[in-house]
This record gives structure tokens, C-alpha cells and sequence, in this order.
């Protein structure tokens, strides 16, 4: 309860004021005292990773994730693909793209490791549900790396058949996501 309370507040406060804010003021928000705050988080990176991993789960939670293998394939990536179209297109995402880009200055690996607990973890996640599909017989043999950075453009609508932008910009955040 009190670990939700911090996220909450910490997703408020950072997307109002930035990542600036102290953790003093977002323990004074969610009514715990900053004590509580770094028992539960042992610094601002780790709060930051938090929400933004709280975030991604918008987009498919590892519940979901886990009870994958008990539905049919349209299902599981229709389910997927909806979740995250909706998640893209909250008005909200582009106050974290905001957030990330003007962060990036003083936190070099903030972009990185947004990408990691977000985005990422959702691109791993739908690998993984083609690989498993392929294994089973239930899609052809493809790259499911490449696969997924191609229905998630699709999704996202900035992949047209034979452009490769969205496949390269995903071979662009791995890269700076491995490097970094």
C-alpha cells in the first residue's frame, strides 16, 4: 500500500516538475516518511526504474505475460497489440518523452534504461510469445527479433511493407541500450 502510494506520487511529481523533484517532496505526497520511501527504494534511479517499469505494465504486466499459454495466439497478440496501441497513445507518454529527452543531459543512461523497463520489456515480451508460436507449429519459421520490431511497427503505424525504419530504430535502441 505505502510502495503505491510513492509510485503514484513519484509519477505525479516527476511528470508535473521533473526529475528534479527530491524524494523528500514525494514521500511529503504520498503521506510516508522519507525513511519508508528509501526502505522501499534504495535511491531516485531505482524510484525512477519503478514507476517507469509500473508504466510499462499499462502495456501488458507480467500476469498477463504468464497466462499467455492458455489462450490462442490471435488472442494473446490481439490483447497485446490493443494494450499497446492504448498505451502509445496516452496523452501522458509524451510528457515522459518530454521527461527522458530533457533528462538526458544530467542522467546519460536515463533513455537507456527507459527503454529497458519499458518499451524493451514489452518488444522482449512480444519475441518471446512469437518464439514460443513458432516452436509450436503455430506461425512459419521467421526471426522472432525481427518479427516483433515488425508488428510493433505495424501497431505504432510507421511501417509501411518493404520500409525498414521501424526495424532500424529498434536496432538503434538495442544498440544504445547494450552500449549504455
Amino acid at each position: 500500500m505505502k510502495t503505491q502510494a510513492i509510485l503514484q506520487a513519484a509519477r505525479k511529481l516527476f511528470l508535473e516538475q521533473g526529475l528534479e523533484v527530491t524524494t523528500a517532496e514525494i514521500a511529503r505526497v504520498a503521506g510516508v516518511a522519507k525513511a519508508t520511501l528509501y526502505a522501499n527504494f534504495s535511491d531516485k534511479e531505482h524510484l525512477i526504474e519503478a514507476v517507469l517499469r509500473q508504466e510499462s505494465d499499462l502495456t501488458i504486466s507480467d500476469h498477463d505475460f504468464a497466462q499467455r499459454h492458455h489462450l490462442p495466439l490471435i488472442e494473446v497478440l490481439t490483447a497485446f497489440g490493443y494494450r499497446f496501441v492504448r498505451f502509445i497513445n496516452q496523452r501522458e507518454l509524451t510528457g515522459w518523452d518530454r521527461l527522458i529527452a530533457s533528462a538526458a543531459v544530467r542522467h546519460p543512461d536515463l533513455p537507456g534504461r527507459f527503454y529497458a523497463a519499458g518499451p524493451g520489456r514489452a518488444q522482449q515480451m512480444l519475441e518471446a510469445i512469437i518464439a514460443e508460436a513458432i516452436e509450436a507449429g503455430t506461425l512459419r519459421a521467421c526471426d522472432p527479433q525481427e518479427a516483433a520490431d515488425e508488428l510493433a511497427g505495424l501497431m505504432v503505424g510507421n511501417d509501411q511493407p518493404g520500409d525498414k525504419t521501424w526495424r532500424k530504430t529498434s536496432a538503434v535502441r538495442r544498440r544504445n541500450q547494450t552500449a549504455g
